[in-house]
C-alpha cells in the first residue's frame, strides 16, 4: 500500500462518541501532516463519491452497518477503508475507539495489509425496465412483506432454470455476506477469500431447495409471481425497495409503517424555507389524488402552478389507523387549509420547488412517483409548466372544458 496524505473520516450520524473521537482523529492527522475532512455517514451519495475520489484512504467511524453502507456508495474506487468500531459486533470495523495511533501511524507510512472483498452488483427490472440497481457488500435478499405466507421465487443461474423456491424468500450472499443472515437461514460458511457466492433459501417448504454455492461469476436471476406483490428487494439489511408497482405499492407503503419501522427524519427545502421532521410520509402533488384514490391534496390544481405538499407527522400505529380514513377521504384539508383534527398530524406547503434528503442515517428513501418505485439519496420535485402535451378526442376535450368553466 502507498503512503497516505489525505484521508477522509466518515462519521455514524448524529452518534456524539464517534463524532468526538473524528475531532480527535482529524487533530491527531493535521499534526502529522496530512489532509483530513469529514462527513456524516448519511450524506448524499454525490457528496461522499466527490470527496473520497480526492482522498488516499477513508476513515470510517462507526458499526460494520456504517461500514457497509459507505463501502457499498464507494463500489468501484480503488480506495481503502479502514474502521473505528462504534457498533455491537466490529468484524469489518476492526481498531478500537481507544488507542488507534498506533494503526493510523502504519496507515500513513503505507504498511498496512489490504484485502479485498467480493461485491455483488444488482438490478432491479419491473416488466423488463430497469428500475434501480446497486452494489452489496453482504447480501441482496428476495423475501416477503408483511403478510405471512410462502413465496414462490423462479430461479435462474446463467440462464439455466432451476426451479421454483417456495419459501420465506432467497438469500444471495457474498463470501463475506456469508457469515451474517445467510449463516442464520443454515446457508454455507464461505471464507472471505474464496470467489463464490451463495445462494440460500429461507425456511424453505418441505426443505426442497437446499443452499447452493456458486461461481463468482454467475449470473443469477430470481423472479417473483405476479400474485404476489408484497415481496421486498433488500439490500444489505439497509435498502427496502417493493417488487410490485402501481397501486400496490401506495398500499404495500402504508402496510410497511404498521408492521415495521414508523417514520423516518426528513430534511425539507420547500422554496426558501428548511425544516426537519420526523414523518411517516410525505406527499408531493400535482394533482388532488394518487394510488387509486387517496385524496392528498383535495383542492389541488394541476392548472395553478404550484405544487401542494403534504407531510404527514410520525405517530404511533394506532393512530396511524385512525388517520388512514381521513387522509383517504381527504378530509383533513377544506378551504385551502388543514382541518382541526388534522393539525396535529400534518403540515401543508404550498411550493414551486421541495427537495427532500433523509436526515437519521439509515439510508436512502424509497420513493414513488406515479405508481413506480425506487431508492433515493435525495429528491426534488420541480414545476415544469406546459412540459407535457396530451391529445383528447374531442368529446372529452369537450367534457373537460366544461368541467372548468364550472369550478
Amino acid at each position: 500500500m502507498h503512503s497516505v496524505t489525505s484521508i477522509l473520516l466518515v462519521t455514524k450520524a448524529r452518534h456524539a462518541a464517534a463524532e468526538a473521537t473524528a475531532a480527535a482523529v482529524s487533530q491527531w492527522l493535521e499534526a502529522h501532516g496530512v489532509a483530513c475532512s469529514a462527513l456524516p455517514a448519511d450524506c448524499p451519495s454525490e457528496n461522499l463519491v466527490g470527496r473520497a475520489r480526492t482522498s488516499d484512504a477513508i476513515l470510517i467511524l462507526g458499526g460494520d452497518g456504517t461500514f457497509v453502507g459507505v463501502g457499498r456508495k464507494l463500489a468501484g474506487l480503488d480506495i481503502p477503508l479502514l474502521g473505528i468500531n462504534f457498533g455491537q459486533v466490529g468484524f469489518l470495523t476492526e481498531l478500537s475507539a481507544i488507542g488507534w495511533e498506533p494503526a493510523l501511524e502504519r496507515l500513513l507510512a503505507g504498511k498496512m495489509i489490504t484485502r479485498t472483498y467480493l461485491l455483488l452488483a444488482w438490478e432491479l427490472l419491473r416488466g423488463g425496465t430497469p428500475i434501480a440497481s446497486g452494489h452489496a457488500a453482504n447480501d441482496v435478499v428476495v423475501g416477503r412483506g408483511a403478510i405471512a405466507r410462502v413465496l414462490p421465487v423462479h430461479v435462474f443461474v446463467d440462464g439455466e432454470d432451476m426451479g421454483v423456491v417456495r419459501s420465506d424468500g432467497v438469500i444471495v450472499s457474498t463470501p463475506l455476506g456469508s457469515s451474517a443472515y445467510a449463516l442464520s437461514a443454515h446457508g454455507p460458511l464461505v471464507h472471505p477469500k474464496v470467489q463464490a457466492l451463495t445462494l440460500t433459501p429461507i425456511s424453505p417448504f418441505f426443505k426442497s431447495f437446499p443452499p447452493i454455492v456458486l461461481p463468482a461469476d454467475s449470473r443469477i436471476r430470481l423472479e417473483t409471481d405476479a400474485a404476489a406483490p408484497d415481496a421486498f428487494l433488500t439490500v444489505d439489511g439497509q435498502e427496502g425497495i417493493p417488487l410490485c408497482g402501481g397501486e400496490v405499492s401506495y398500499l404495500l407503503s402504508i402496510v410497511e409503517q404498521l408492521c415495521g419501522h414508523i417514520g423516518r427524519r426528513v430534511t425539507f427545502t420547500i422554496d426558501d424555507e428548511e425544516l426537519t421532521v420526523d414523518c411517516l410520509m410525505c406527499a408531493i402533488c400535482n394533482g388532488r389524488a394518487y394510488g387509486g384514490g387517496f385524496l392528498a391534496a383535495p383542492e389541488a390544481d394541476p392548472a395553478d402552478g404550484w405544487l401542494d405538499v403534504m407531510i404527514v407527522r410520525r405517530v404511533g400505529r394506532l393512530t396511524i389507523a385512525k388517520l388512514l380514513g381521513m387522509y383517504k377521504s381527504g378530509r383533513h384539508f377544506r378551504n385551502g387549509e388543514l382541518t382541526e383534527q388534522a393539525k396535529p398530524y400534518f403540515i401543508y406547503r404550498r411550493a414551486k420547488c421541495v427537495s427532500l434528503r433523509p436526515a437519521d442515517g439509515r439510508g436512502p428513501i424509497v420513493a414513488t412517483a406515479d405508481g413506480e418505485c425506487a431508492p433515493c439519496d435525495a429528491i426534488t420535485a420541480q414545476l415544469k409548466p406546459l412540459a407535457g402535451r396530451v391529445l383528447l378526442p374531442k368529446p372529452a376535450y369537450e367534457r373537460f372544458m366544461a368541467q372548468r368553466a364550472n369550478v
